[in-house]
């Protein structure tokens, strides 16, 4: 499912629909959200 509908945002808008998440066991009360960001070595690339 697109991550916004989680209310995770993608590092880059224009991925949108593309940028996937999956919800784990996690109750929605409980669940992460907001903006996703890559690892500091990746971030960069």
């Amino acid at each position: 499912m697109p991550s916004v509908d989680l209310g995770i945002t993608p590092p880059e808008p224009a991925w949108g629909a593309y940028f996937q998440a999956i919800r784990l066991g996690a109750t929605e009360a409980d669940a992460p959200v907001g903006a996703f960001r890559y690892a500091a070595p990746l971030d960069e690339l």
